[in-house]
């Protein structure tokens, strides 16, 4: 993130300064409002993918549906 940091900084210095901005007042607001919207992506995207990948384990789901199915035998009438 780092090294993201010093070369977005690095060519924001270099175009506000071919377009006659002094880049001592306007490319620190800029970077760190650009670092903080990657950061904050990055963040929201680990989160995504890890929670995606998290697979139940069957031995605790099973518990868990023989009494359901328990319960709907209890509720539901039986066919015989």
């Amino acid at each position: 993130m780092v090294a993201l940091s010093l070369g977005i900084g690095y060519l924001l210095a270099t175009v506000l300064w071919r377009l006659g901005f002094d880049p001592d007042i306007n490319a620190l607001p800029i970077l760190s409002s650009l670092i903080d919207v990657i950061g904050q992506s990055v963040l929201v995207l680990v989160f995504a993918l890890t929670t995606a990948r998290v697979v139940p384990d069957p031995a605790l789901s099973a518990p868990a549906a023989a009494a359901a199915s328990s319960i709907v035998a209890s509720v539901l009438p039986s066919r015989s």
